[in-house]
Formats: C-alpha cells, sequence, structure tokens
C-alpha cells in the first residue's frame, strides 16, 4: 500500500510541470501557421474545459458520503 501512495505523489507532483507545454503545443498545432493571441484558441479551450470536468467527475467519483 505504501508503493502505491508514493507512486500516486511522485506522478501527481511529476505532471504539473509538463502542462504549460502540452496546451502550448495544442495552442500552436490548432493555429497552424497563423499563431495570433486570442485566435483559433477553440481546440485549446475546449481542452482546458474537458480537463476541469474530468477533475469534477473525479472528485464526484471518490466522494464518500456519511
Amino acid at each position: 500500500m505504501s508503493r502505491v501512495v508514493a507512486l500516486i505523489v511522485a506522478v501527481s507532483q511529476a505532471t504539473p510541470p509538463f502542462a504549460p507545454e502540452l496546451f502550448g503545443a495544442l495552442l500552436a498545432a490548432s493555429a497552424g501557421e497563423d499563431l495570433h493571441v486570442g485566435q483559433h484558441t477553440d481546440a485549446f479551450f475546449g481542452a482546458l474545459a474537458g480537463t476541469q470536468g474530468l477533475a469534477i467527475l473525479a472528485l464526484l467519483a471518490g466522494w464518500r458520503r456519511r
């Protein structure tokens, strides 16, 4: 059990530094040659909303009522 907890903590601390790079790559890929702030951001904000939705679902799935 302690290995599982250690692995979960390690993954949760190692993944946030890569989020800006991944979202930046998504923004650049969706814009193509015409990269401007505020344009061609549908996929970018869709991915952000999807990520937040998955986080909410994970929270609700793990919620225990007393």
